[in-house]
């Protein structure tokens, strides 16, 4: 394993966000091994906000140099990334590895970083609605703004979850990414995928919402299953492939079937920022309320109205 300590971010890395807490040494975990699988660089990138101009004034009133301040948070978190890669050269066949330290809003940093990456990989400490409306989300942002796959890791990978990679299926002309993304994941670490339709239908709070494969009721909805399982399964033919097609709310089947989910992978057009005020999205309600780790493939950008 080569480390590299210089300023770039390789194309087709796979990118990491680590900062010292347990839910970003889950995420190393997860993009390492993708790594590895993929016979990827792996990048580890740390990210500091510079303090404030309140901050800088108390910090020279106690005898401190700003700029010495800067040079000890930068130093901290060399030691910091240095750690980790060396949990990667331990534990992981990773053959480039890059440490990445900047000085900037990790949020920014990281969808700079993300900008000709393979995938995005953070943690999230699973702070609810309320919090996150309150401090924001270095996850929430990246699902919402990055240009490439960001994986969200939620605890430990989950090796006996039944549908393996879980991907929704919109049917809306946008799925060929998200699907080569799922697809992928699943095949470089020998997992089903089971592909997920949900169509707008009046649903009671007691009444199943899963419809039966041979229900001829709904055979253009279970088409479309059908049809977008097609190329992707050609690609990877190794892939065992299952459709689970549902009525109801997309994100309501979605949360309730990542229970028994490896990865939920589902793909995001980004709205302007008062449509994303307003409407919000299915994307990030599902990364807040999953039970399992989710990746969001970004799908174009929606117009301003």
């Amino acid at each position: 394993m080569t480390t590299s300590t210089d300023t770039s971010i390789p194309t087709d890395a796979i990118v990491v966000g680590i900062d010292g807490s347990a839910c970003a040494e889950l995420a190393l975990d997860w993009a390492a091994r993708e790594a590895s699988l993929e016979h990827r660089p792996l990048v580890l990138l740390h990210a500091v906000h510079p303090p404030s101009l309140g901050a800088m004034a108390y910090v020279e009133s106690s005898g401190m140099e700003y700029g010495d301040l800067l040079a000890r948070l930068e130093s901290d978190g060399h030691a910091l990334l240095r750690h980790a890669a060396q949990r990667v050269r331990a534990e992981h066949d990773v053959s480039e590895v890059y440490e990445r330290v900047r000085m900037s809003d990790p949020r920014t940093a990281l969808l700079e970083a993300a900008a000709g990456a393979s995938a995005l990989v953070v943690g999230t400490r699973g702070l609810g609605p309320i919090r996150q409306l309150l401090l924001g989300s270095v996850a929430m942002a990246a699902v919402k703004h990055a240009g490439c796959p960001v994986a969200v890791i939620r605890g430990a990978e989950q090796k006996n979850r039944d549908v393996g990679v879980m991907v929704g299926v919109a049917g809306d002309g946008h799925d060929a990414t998200v699907l080569d993304f799922a697809f992928r994941v699943a095949d470089a670490r020998g997992l089903p995928v089971t592909l997920v339709h949900t169509f707008w239908d009046a649903v009671g709070q007691a009444e199943t919402r899963e419809v039966p494969a041979d229900d001829p009721r709904h055979a253009n909805q279970l088409a479309v299953l059908f049809e977008a399982a097609g190329p992707p399964s050609r690609r990877y033919p190794s892939v065992a492939v299952h459709h689970l097609l549902s009525r109801g709310f997309a994100d309501v089947q979605l949360i309730a079937s990542s229970r028994r989910a490896a990865l939920l992978v589902l793909g995001h057009r980004r709205k302007p920022f008062l449509q994303e005020l307003i409407y919000g999205s299915v994307a990030p309600r599902v990364v807040e309320h999953a039970h399992c780790s989710v990746a969001v493939v970004p799908v174009g950008d929606e117009p301003d109205a």
